[in-house]
């Protein structure tokens, strides 16, 4: 059956169900989440509308650069579409069960933000199902733009995405990155500005670790590649590109690099390397590490072991540039990182979303004032950030 005929039945039998009036307003999805909550009961909740099957490519036009997808595919099923193509979403977030309509009302962000913005930034329109049952397709100019505007960081309470239509960039099957170590934070922070000012790839991130170790890693498309990198074995992808000036990946492989081992959170010593190393590639993803740590802080939680004041944090900061320098000073000199980096991720935003006001990029000699940087994927068991005792409170 024709895959738009296939999703007008499943959104007619949707609707259908919501006005029987015998499940509520609320998502009902079998997929992964990658939110962490704590306090309280884990189980998910198994009333509501059904989504799940909303999971599928319903096309891709090579011509337009553009696909259209239902909003619960993952980020995984769309790679293995838009790669046959040559294409790739502008913006594919790392972790693979990801979804499409979680990334436009959530914040989807990736190494390529600094040519294409944010995920949402490449969204052409979006059929949304709204509280009241019905559906309408929104558009950046349409009678629904307000929506439309609305939709990035709503985290679904303004409706649920059940089909988009994005912009596709343009991609090979391999990757080059180049890594380069910086022992000075303003000269770090002068290299991001030179590759966004003239940028040679379509990759652009950083790692850093300590005021010895601040690494940027640049990206570009290549057709051919020398002995591509294994993200399932071996070291964590985030050590491979702390020793290696260069690196060759498959294109999926480098947009998934840190899933295998969510960032840095899967341990690399004892039983866990041996897991890591031999493990079935099934087993080798985000979605098993949140099954894992569910069951882990279960267990504890039955054996009386785990502080309930405690979580492991997981925390974005999204600093203006120009405090870039001052923030990444604040963390060396007062948060102990424990030996795992921090993501430095330079972000151009393309448009002002309504929910996540941030100002759009401008040419001219004020461009550096909207430039923004993002720090994240800290991982630590603590209920806030551990400062020095000295330190006192700052604000950026």
């Amino acid at each position: 059956m024709d895959p738009f005929r296939q999703y007008l039945d499943k959104k007619e039998k949707l609707i259908s169900e919501y006005a029987s009036g015998k499940v509520a307003f609320r998502l009902h999805k079998t997929t992964m989440t990658n939110l962490f909550r704590y306090g309280g009961n884990d189980a998910r909740d198994r009333s509501g509308l059904r989504v799940d099957e909303f999971n599928q490519v319903i096309g891709i036009d090579p011509e337009t650069a553009t696909i259209d997808v239902e909003g619960m595919t993952t980020i995984e099923t769309v790679l293995q579409a838009t790669l046959r193509h040559n294409l790739l979403p502008k913006i594919s977030p790392e972790l693979k069960h990801i979804t499409i309509g979680g990334a436009i009302v959530g914040i989807g962000i990736e190494s390529s933000c600094f040519l294409h913005g944010f995920l949402h930034d490449s969204l052409i329109q979006a059929e949304v199902l709204l509280p009241g049952g019905e559906t309408v397709i929104c558009t950046a100019d349409n009678e629904y733009a307000d929506l439309f505007h609305a939709l990035p960081n709503s985290f679904g309470t303004l409706g649920y995405v059940l089909r988009a239509t994005l912009s596709l960039m343009h991609a090979t099957q391999y990757v080059r990155l180049t890594n380069s170590n910086h022992e000075n934070v303003s000269h770090y922070l002068e290299s991001f500005e030179a590759h966004m000012d003239q940028p040679e790839g379509v990759f652009l991130e950083g790692l850093f670790y300590n005021r010895k170790e601040l690494y940027l890693t640049s990206g570009k498309f290549i057709e051919n590649a020398r002995n591509p990198v294994n993200i399932y074995r071996g070291d964590p992808f985030y050590l491979k590109s702390r020793t290696a000036t260069q690196l060759d990946m498959n294109t999926d492989d480098y947009i998934f690099r840190f899933d295998p081992d969510w960032f840095w959170n899967v341990p690399d010593h004892g039983v866990y390397n041996i897991f890591r190393q031999l493990s079935p590639r099934r087993f080798r993803n985000s979605s098993f590490y949140t099954h894992y740590t569910r069951l882990k802080r279960g267990l504890c939680d039955l054996l009386g072991i785990r502080n309930p004041t405690e979580e492991e944090l997981i925390q974005d900061w999204v600093i203006p540039w120009h405090r870039a320098e001052e923030f990444i000073d604040f963390i060396l000199d007062n948060i102990d990182i424990q030996g795992q980096p921090w993501v430095a991720l330079p972000i151009v935003p393309k448009t002002r979303a309504t929910l996540y006001p941030l100002l759009p990029s401008r040419s001219g000699s004020a461009i550096h004032e909207y430039r923004l940087l993002l720090f994240c994927r800290q991982t630590r068991s603590a209920t806030g950030l551990p400062l020095h005792p000295d330190s006192g409170p700052t604000v950026f």
